[in-house]
């Protein structure tokens, strides 16, 4: 009898000792997911019934439990943009049981945009059918931010590249000419960027000045800033003065990957220097 006892009492002790572990896990579980922002949803497919959790709730700006159990309050609160797309996706994943990979915005009831990303998984049944999709929602607004922001920093560097009046080129470690701005392409007579995009820029450096240019090139790739003065051949014959300015360019290991040169037409000013030679010599 007492033996009976003690096991019972046994089994009693272990049975709480799990039902404390599985509170602890689903404890971390729930502050691992609230840090990373993220909640879940859980359908059941043949009722249409939503469950979601306080994180997702948190996420959507609702007060907990507000939503009722089904997707059309969900859908209301997708932006309209992306709406038809998010519903084109969930009666996908209602009939073939393929749940993409989702990135979408929410409008909140307060007015405010948040971006989302979701992913989903099917549970099958005993009898072979899905019965239940989970999915897994988490808040990527801050990422979209810095995405968006960096697009706008690159059209502005852009916009300042393509309007500067003096030549700005990028140009790779063996000569090749990368890229160069409008201002750039009139001065060698170039009629588009395909004309001379990656073709050696030695080609358009007159012979005798060569050897000073491929200096100034080599010095920019080993790490060095550098100015030079040289003449250049234009596409359709005319030659030009050049006084450029150039500065290695690295990735964000720290390795050269191209020279960023600005160049100055100074045809005139070596002109005028030469007319002043000729006057002072005679």
């Amino acid at each position: 009898m007492m033996s009976n006892v003690g096991s019972q009492m046994g089994l009693f002790v272990e049975r709480k000792r799990a039902e404390r572990a599985l509170r602890e896990s689903e404890a971390r579980l729930k502050l691992a997911m609230e840090s990373a922002r993220m909640g879940y949803w859980e359908l059941e497919v043949d009722t249409r019934k939503v469950t979601r959790s306080e994180g997702l709730e948190r996420i959507l700006g609702v007060t907990p439990g507000s939503l009722k159990s089904n997707q059309a309050d969900f859908l209301a609160m997708v932006h309209p943009e992306d709406r038809e797309k998010i519903r084109l996706r969930a009666e996908r994943a209602l009939q073939t049981t393929e749940i993409s990979d989702s990135e979408y915005r929410i409008v909140r009831p307060d007015g405010s945009i948040r971006w989302i990303a979701g992913r989903g998984h099917a549970i099958f049944g005993s009898d072979g059918h899905v019965s239940v999709l989970l999915g897994l929602s988490t808040d990527i607004t801050e990422r979209k931010q810095v995405e968006e922001a960096l697009r706008d920093s690159e059209s502005l560097r852009r916009t300042i590249f393509e309007s500067e009046p003096e030549c700005v080129k990028l140009v790779a470690p063996d000569t090749r000419l990368l890229d160069m701005n409008p201002a750039g392409l009139a001065i060698i007579q170039a009629d588009s960027l395909d004309d001379v995009v990656g073709q050696s820029v030695l080609a358009i450096v007159a012979p005798e000045w060569r050897a000073t240019y491929k200096e100034l090139h080599d010095q920019v790739c080993q790490g060095e800033r550098g100015v030079a003065q040289f003449e250049i051949v234009g596409l359709k014959g005319k030659r030009r003065w050049m006084e450029s300015h150039a500065a290695p360019l690295r990735d964000k290991n720290g390795s050269i990957v191209a020279q960023l040169a600005v160049s100055h037409d100074i045809t005139d000013r070596k002109r005028a220097e030469e007319e002043l030679k000729e006057a002072l010599a005679e």
